[in-house]
């Protein structure tokens, strides 16, 4: 509406205000009509107060909505990201170097045309110009869509363009156990030990009704013993681990529990074994969920495990 007044007003020869996503709407039907292409990035220097696996999100969004509408993206690498445990310059480049989103890209910086900047704080609000082009939830300042097949592979492809092939030598089952942080404002963000725990529980039990030998790893922080013995038994415990390691093993996972955040969701992005979750962040479509208490589909779970034996 905002954008139909403004265009009325340049008819009839009355300065229009066109705002920022009204400026991209028009640039996005001029790239519709072949006058010009229009080109996106992902700026994240608004969010500065997010982690590794909060801005990865962001970006994979904004990649995801340029390939739907056919729009030109131009990469922006990581301004500044929380949690560091290495001086800033470093960890960028950690997190750069393991998501890979600029491979094959034109940086934003270097482009010879206008590029518009998605935010966390404007993308809801560009996302509207276009109506639902596919189902999304909004979830704090992430509109998270049911990726297609294409952008997921794109991610892979990207993510594993700088690493060395990996095999298991044994089915691993990784489990992320997300603690609270001092910038969490909500108790939500993280799950009881109970139901984390039942979950893992029968995950084994499928795994030990089928005779399949598996190990255990769960990543989480803080110390051993605030861990209940339910989630320390047959174990092999990562508490304050590096997390950009942290997030490839969680991403060579055979079965991957994630957790209720960001960091363990894009590894469920990028990871091509089964991926199970809680109903927290919206599951993607071939993920199993766990029910309330963490219960999962024993059933599915058989299926599925019988389709990556075969590959094994």
């Amino acid at each position: 509406m905002r954008l139909a007044k403004s265009l009325v007003k340049a008819a009839i020869g009355r300065k229009p205000l066109f705002y920022a996503e009204d400026r991209f709407f028009l640039a996005y039907l001029r790239h519709r009509l072949g006058i010009s292409r229009a080109g996106i990035t992902c700026r994240l220097d608004d969010c500065p107060t997010e982690g590794g696996g909060s801005q990865a999100l962001m970006m994979m969004i904004v990649i995801d909505f340029a390939r739907t509408l056919g729009l030109d993206y131009f990469h922006s690498p990581f301004m500044a990201i929380q949690h560091a445990d290495r001086p800033q310059e470093a960890w960028l480049a950690a997190w750069e170097g393991l998501f890979n989103f600029g491979h094959g890209e034109v940086r934003a910086d270097a482009a010879n045309r206008e590029v518009f900047a998605a935010t966390a704080i404007n993308f809801d609000s560009i996302r509207s110009l276009f109506g639902e082009l596919r189902p999304y939830n909004n979830h704090d300042t992430h509109v998270i869509p049911q990726f297609s097949a294409a952008s997921i592979g794109e991610f892979r492809r990207k993510y594993h363009a700088n690493k060395s092939p990996r095999t298991n030598q044994r089915l691993t089952v990784c489990v992320h156990l997300r603690r609270f942080n001092r910038f969490d404002n909500n108790v939500d963000y993280v799950a009881p030990f109970s139901r984390v725990a039942r979950t893992l529980a029968e995950v084994r039990t499928v795994l030990d009704a089928k005779g399949i030998e598996y190990a255990v790893h769960l990543f989480s922080q803080g110390h051993l013993s605030e861990l209940p013995e339910t989630l320390r038994n047959g174990v092999e415990l990562h508490l304050d681990s590096d997390p950009i390691q942290s997030l490839e093993e969680l991403v060579e996972a055979d079965v991957l529990l994630t957790s209720r955040g960001s960091f363990s969701y894009v590894a469920g992005l990028l990871c091509d074994g089964i991926v199970i979750c809680e109903p927290f962040y919206p599951p993607q479509s071939n993920w199993l969920v766990c029910d309330d208490d963490g219960g999962i589909d024993a059933g599915r779970l058989t299926n599925r495990l019988n389709a990556i034996l075969r590959v094994l």
